[in-house]
């Protein structure tokens, strides 16, 4: 082992021809760049999917309960979820959903209604927190909207504005006690806050029904084997579901995304390994007398094909060092800086989020060193086959 280490490390210091050199550098090159690009684009795509799931979480109840037929009947219903096997601690608030319009001056656009009880809203979701503008109050003819929607509108703090459901006849006048800022777009541009008893009158919906049970849990991934257990409870017209079933297309699109990025930017990388077995093939080429001459001393056919694949493996670790550590080295700047700014009418964020994953570095690293040691195999072995006597006539 350390003679053929011997010779790799000669190999290296040996000077070669203007081709080998070239090819070997374009190669490495492009080994450092599929590894900087697969490390960034995976560090960026982990931050969204993070990034997302946490302002999901923070909007949004962990389980959701809902009555398929009719509008529940809320204390009557919690008072079934309380009493489910293996439900503990739970935090629960009452919810009336709907469609409906919102209409300011001359400007009318369409809304999702939310009723909530601003005195169990916070212990179940940290949507209060949002409110930056105002205070998160919700008396009779108080509403809360988001910053985006106030733009839309053109109103600010305090002014007067009429919501529509469908279900009433008429329009119901409501004053801006407070402007939320949730960082998601479509919350800020789309949601319109109101008391669970103005949505209750504005749907129709007798005193104690809603629409939605939001519910909160001490660990959010036992929400599917709570959700389970509910269900079980509860049973049909009744549908429970957990924050990532509910959500469940959009991360699932996420994971789609960052799987075919992955393939992707990783045939960079299997481009570059073709460009190191071109390498090692004209080196093979220009070394065929010094490879006759270290088997007529002794080398076996195996010692030759290791000197080959240490070389390219030589090749790619450099490569990929490089790579990993401008990978790193980017990533921490997109975090510290934030530099790339997003549209926030596009994108539910202002700038590129970015979470660095140890797996993924490792993986990145892993994958790229096998392309390269996979792909000097076959000069390898094509050295390794070189019969002495025909390499010293050469």
């Amino acid at each position: 082992m350390k003679y053929t280490w011997f010779v790799v490390w000669r190999h290296f210091r040996k000077k070669k021809g203007f081709f080998v050199n070239l090819s070997a550098t374009l190669s490495v090159g492009g080994i450092i760049v599929g590894v900087t690009a697969l490390n960034i684009t995976l560090a960026v795509m982990s931050g969204f999917d993070a990034d997302l799931k946490d302002k999901i979480l923070g909007l949004q109840p962990y389980i959701f309960v809902f009555n398929e037929k009719s509008p529940i009947k809320y204390e009557e219903t919690i008072e079934k979820i309380r009493a489910s096997r293996g439900v503990h601690s739970l935090h629960l608030t009452p919810l009336i959903n709907g469609q409906g319009i919102i209409r300011s001056g001359n400007t009318i656009l369409g809304v999702e209604i939310k009723g909530i009880d601003p005195n169990t809203e916070g212990e179940v979701t940290s949507f209060p927190k949002t409110v930056r503008e105002g205070k998160f109050s919700l008396d009779k003819g108080e509403m809360l909207i988001g910053k985006e929607l106030a733009k839309g509108l053109g109103i600010k703090l305090y002014d007067k504005c009429n919501l529509f459901s469908g279900f009433s006849p008429q329009t119901k006048e409501f004053k801006v006690a407070g402007i939320f800022d949730s960082g998601f777009y479509t919350f800020d541009r789309g949601i319109a806050y109101i008391s669970l008893k103005d949505a209750g009158e504005l749907f129709g919906l007798k005193t104690d029904e809603v629409t939605t049970i939001g519910i909160k849990i001490k660990d959010i991934y036992q929400a599917n084997k709570i959700a389970s257990i509910i269900q079980g409870t509860l049973k049909y017209p009744y549908v429970v579901r957990s924050w990532d079933q509910m959500n469940r297309n959009l991360f699932s699109a996420l994971k789609l995304e960052k799987i075919t990025m992955f393939i992707l930017l990783g045939l960079i990388i299997l481009v570059a390994g073709f460009g190191i077995a071109n390498t090692m093939v004209m080196s093979v080429m220009q070394k065929v007398r010094e490879i006759g001459i270290i088997e007529a001393l002794g080398a076996t056919p195996r010692m030759v094909r290791n000197i080959f694949v240490f070389e390219g493996a030589v090749l790619g670790l450099i490569g990929v060092s490089i790579g990993s550590a401008l990978g790193f080295f980017l990533c921490k700047l997109l975090q510290k800086y934030q530099f790339i700014k997003l549209p926030s009418d596009v994108y539910y964020i202002s700038s590129l989020p970015v979470k660095m994953q140890t797996t993924d570095f490792f993986s990145i690293a892993l994958l790229a060193l096998g392309i390269v040691i996979i792909c000097s195999i076959y000069p390898a072995i094509y050295a390794s086959k070189i019969m002495p006597a025909e390499a010293m006539r050469q």
